[in-house]
């Protein structure tokens, strides 16, 4: 298993790659968890981390536009680019912008593995959302639950030959220009 971290590119390959989606700002390291409990299991599997080592910006993205629109465009372009997507909504932070991105993700029919700690405050809401919309994504409520759907999949997909390309989708990334 391969870790790709925010800022690092991420290689051209048929192997299957994994974004690890869910909150960062306010949040514990659940990616160091989540990839420990992984440990050797899905060994062609690349994982695509974007909690960086440091992210020197204090008080939001908009003290520093620069960074903060590469982290974003990062993301967006490793989500985009990925077989399949953790989303862990942790207690400790609402995660708005996971929100979305699961909103967005589902919509598209992208892969998905999602969970939600106990005492995450709009747990009703994404179990209610996701059944009205992906009655196939099963939301969790533990790490090692989600490390077990991730374990799954990857198992399938060793039996169907190399991973598929990852979905296409339509998706423009221009932000507006800052200055």
């Amino acid at each position: 298993m391969i870790t790709i971290t925010a800022p690092e590119e991420t290689p051209q390959t048929t192997r299957p790659k994994l974004f690890l989606g869910g909150a960062i700002s306010g949040a514990p390291d659940w990616q160091a968890t989540l990839i420990g409990l992984l440990g050797n299991s899905c060994p062609q599997l690349i994982l695509l981390n974007p909690r960086r080592a440091s992210f020197p910006v204090c008080g939001g993205l908009e003290d520093n536009k620069k960074l903060g629109t590469e982290q974003i465009l990062w993301e967006e372009r490793n989500i985009m680019n990925s077989n399949a997507m953790t989303m862990w909504f942790c207690k400790e932070t609402l995660g708005p912008i996971c929100l979305f991105e699961l909103g967005k993700m589902a919509a598209l029919g992208h892969k998905l593995f999602v969970g939600c700690e106990p005492g995450y405050a709009r747990d009703l809401d994404v179990r209610v959302q996701l059944g009205l919309m992906r009655s196939d994504i099963v939301v969790v409520d533990t790490l090692e639950a989600l490390a077990g759907q991730v374990q799954q999949w990857y198992r399938t997909l060793g039996q169907s030959g190399p991973a598929a390309a990852p979905p296409a989708h339509p998706t423009a990334v221009s932000p507006a220009s800052s200055t």
